[in-house]
């Protein structure tokens, strides 16, 4: 319950402006920490699909895997790690409770999910094997001129 003094801005004690917090917290949040929880959690991810498909092989060509699974891992996994790794050095706003490293989980586990699925589509583009278009076809030679008289 808010107590009567704090209705009034000038007997309220914050922690500094919005901006302030919301400056410390974008600096946390986007720390070496959290680019390196995510980075792992890509690995682990590209390192489990590649285990997984070259054990299974019709398991690359099924549409669960591919549309369901693979999406989902990312994510599944930095939240069960996040849960289990209390230790690791979340930003403040997140290590404080079961469910603010639950939600960076979630956060950081999306955040490896869409560099895998842009890696994955950039270097399938760069790789594929369709051919180069064919060259355009020389312009018709212009038709003859017409005898002069």
């Amino acid at each position: 319950m808010i107590s009567s003094e704090c209705l009034q801005p000038q007997n309220c004690q914050s922690e500094g402006t919005m901006e302030q917090q919301t400056q410390q917290f974008v600096t946390q949040f986007f720390s070496v920490a959290t680019l390196a929880f995510a980075v792992g959690i890509y690995v682990i991810v590209l390192l489990v699909r590649k285990v997984l498909e070259l054990g299974v092989k019709p398991l690359k060509d099924n549409i669960w895997w591919n549309e369901v699974a693979l999406p989902a891992m990312p994510i599944v996994l930095a939240v069960v790690i996040a849960l289990i790794a209390v230790k690791y050095p979340f930003p403040d706003i997140f290590a404080v409770s079961k469910s603010g490293r639950f939600i960076f989980g979630l956060v950081c586990g999306g955040f490896a999910d869409l560099a895998y699925m842009k890696t994955k589509k950039a270097i399938g583009a760069f790789t594929s094997d369709t051919p180069a278009p064919a060259p355009l076809p020389a312009p018709a030679p212009p038709p003859p001129a017409p005898p002069t008289v």
